[in-house]
This record gives C-alpha cells, structure tokens and sequence, in this order.
C-alpha cells in the first residue's frame, strides 16, 4: 500500500546533494571531522547520493551513498596562524571549492552550505548560476566570533565583511536552515524569515555511548569544559573564574578537555594565579573516551558569547553532567533554568564563579540530572534528527523543538 508517507519518503530519497564545506584546519583535531561525519550520516539516510566537497577530511568510514572530494589545502600547523595566511586560504579555497562544485554539476539537485556561511561565498554564487537549489546552514555568529578574536578595530573591520558575505549567501538560498528558533532573532537573518527554517539542527547525540554510568554520590567534585580553546567560547573567563572558585572551596578541581590558540594563555593566567595544581588539561581525547570524561564531571561549563546548538553541552546533559551555560543563542533552547541545567546572566568570572558554587551546593541535582537526560532522548536523537531534516529538504519544518 503507497501512503502519502511513503511518497514523500520515495521523493525525499531522489535527492543527490551536495555538502559544501570550507576546508578543515586539521585533520587531526577532532573538532570539526565529528561534526561532519555526523551530518552526512544524517543527510545519507534522506537522500539517493550526497558529495561532500571539502579539504582535510578523511573519515574512517562512510554510508555506501557518500563521497568525499578532498580539494588541495594547507594544514594549519600552528595554532596562531596570521591573518595574511588566513585571507590567502579563503581566496584559493573559495577558487578550489567552485572548481569542484563545476565538475560534479550534474551529479546534484541540492547544495548545501555547512559552516563558513561567512567566509564561503564563490561556490554558493556557482551553484545559484547553475540553478540549483541551495540551503544555508546556520550553525552560529561567525562575526561574533571574529570580533572576539581579533582586537578593534581589525575585528570590527573583519567583522563587518563577514556579515556582508553572510547577507549575501541568505539572498541567494532558497532555504536557511537555523539550528535554533532563538537564531530568528540574529542580527541579518529577522528580514529573511519566509525562507528560514527552524530546529533543523544536523547534530544529534548517540544516546547509548553519551549516556549515565555514575550517580551525583560517585562522582567528585569536578567542574569540566569540552571544546575549543577559543576567545568566542569564554575560555579566559572561566580561567579566571577558577580562581575565585578555588578561594571558596578548596575541594573542587577542573578538567579542561580541548585544545585550541588560547590554551598557552590559559595555564599562564592559572599559574599566575597559583592554581595549576587543581586543573588538568586533557587535550583532545578520542571520541570513545568523551563519555568517560563527562562522567567524571558533576558541571559541566560553557561560558560562550555565542552559541547555535552545542553538541557538547547536549552530550554533557546525556551523561549526566548538570549544565551552566552562558544565555546565549540555541543554549536557551536546550537548557531549561534549573531544570535542565543553570543559565548564567553573563560569562563574567565573577558570575561564572558563583554559579558553580551554587549549583555543587544545590539539594535536587539528581533530579536534574534525570531530566537533562530524558530531554536530549527526546529531542536529539539520530532518528528525530533524521525526521527534522526530511522537513527542511520538503521545504517546511513542522517541528519547532
């Protein structure tokens, strides 16, 4: 018997997409290789045949239906790369990405525009040119970011070209797919509202790996972070707010888990502080190992200026770490005050500091840990995610999570 259902399903499965990524800094940091291979394993179950044209990405393994077209780019092998070194990577990039997507024309109804809504321009240009469907992903301020990573007036300068290439990627989409309904309320994407689409967020948690394994009374008293160590993620602040920590409770220790361009600084305001001794710094551990690094945390901290959906807090909520993340972007959309997890007012050291020492203090944290869990089962799964986006290729999404 053919359903509507059906249908839809069948037409849905015609699709031959292609992914079109900036390409990555490295191949050997987790950050970013995850994050894709978890988007293609999503738009492989919607779609006949899905082309990730990038750089630096090599996964151990594909759906039967991906291909990946690595474009020649340099490996960022220092951590503070110049801004000269980054502008030449942009244009041959942006050069290399369009020659690509110009051979591979035929082989695609659909382009997909995943991170670098700011910085990609050329190849989105092509593909409106060869009339193909095109679907922007929104995944966060890429402006924000910059202006946190550059000093005035070159982050501002910076900035502002960034939105103008932002602006001018949404023109050209059919589709704009945010991953937060909050992002409707981002600076450029308010006059675009009758093509955005929202909760279309490619990143899901893996619910039997992310999951509990101890209990609030097994675990220590351990305050950790997982991700970039970046300015846009308010890393220095929370340095500076273990400091302050530490002078009220001498019982707590931190777990830094991540690397980035702002680690050096971090340990040098730590030591300057004399407080090394309590902190550990892990790097980047393998995927595998993230869940055991979750629960051996009782918070989990993300003191971000900007945020879309981050996949991190969701895994940290997964495996029963409680959440204190800075009110920002699609962090309103998942952490719930004090029931899913803690809001910070701002990312202040001071504030950062005394929410943590509240929430080691607060009497129902089992209970909290138990809903964070049962909120990300229900919303971000690979199977509702998949059901999302099977929205967004039809051109609606009627999930508003």
């Amino acid at each position: 018997m053919c359903t509507e259902e059906a249908v839809e399903k069948k037409s849905n499965q015609q699709h031959a997409i292609a992914v079109v990524v900036f390409p990555l800094r490295n191949p050997d940091q987790p950050c970013g290789q995850l994050p894709l291979g978890m988007y293609t394993n999503v738009l492989a179950a919607l779609a006949r045949d899905v082309t990730v044209i990038t750089g630096n990405y090599f996964p151990a393994s594909n759906p039967s239906n991906v291909r990946i077209v690595n474009v020649k780019a340099s490996v960022v092998k220092s951590l503070n790369e110049r801004i000269m070194s980054k502008m030449w990577r942009l244009l041959t990039s942006q050069f290399t990405l369009s020659v690509e997507l110009l051979a591979l024309r035929k082989d695609m109804d659909i382009v997909i525009l995943l991170f670098g809504r700011g910085t990609v321009f050329l190849p989105t240009l092509l593909a409106w040119a060869l009339r193909k469907k095109i679907i922007v992903v929104v995944t966060g301020s890429e402006a924000q970011s910059i202006k946190q990573m550059y000093p005035a007036p070159l982050g501002w300068i910076l900035a502002s070209i960034t939105e103008v290439i932002e602006g001018a990627n949404h023109v050209l989409a059919q589709r704009i797919a945010l991953e937060s309904p909050r992002m409707l309320e981002s600076p450029g994407i308010g006059r675009f509202k009758n093509k955005t689409v929202v909760s279309s967020a490619l990143i899901y948690v893996d619910t039997d790996l992310f999951c509990i394994k101890l209990g609030f009374a097994e675990r220590q008293n351990v305050v950790g972070y997982v991700g970039r160590l970046t300015a846009e993620k308010g890393v220095l602040e929370l340095a500076d707010a273990i400091p302050l920590v530490l002078a009220r409770r001498s019982d707590v220790r931190f777990v830094i888990v991540g690397d980035g361009p702002l680690k050096d600084e971090m340990i040098r305001r730590l030591q300057q502080a004399g407080c090394m001794s309590s902190v550990d710094f892990s790097g980047w551990v393998p995927y595998a190992q993230v869940p055991e690094a979750l629960n051996g945390m009782k918070v989990h901290v993300l003191p971000s200026y900007t945020e879309s959906l981050p996949a991190a807090n969701l895994q940290a909520m997964a495996c029963g770490a409680i959440s204190v993340a800075n009110a920002v972007g699609g962090v309103l959309d998942t952490v719930v005050d004090n029931r899913t997890g803690f809001l910070l007012k701002d990312n202040r050291p001071p504030t950062i500091a005394d929410k943590i020492i509240e929430v080691l203090d607060h009497p129902d944290l089992e209970r909290m840990q138990a809903d964070a869990r049962t909120f990300v089962e229900d919303n971000f799964t690979y199977e509702r995610t998949v059901e999302r986006w099977r929205d967004v290729l039809k051109g609606t999404c009627i999930d508003s999570t």
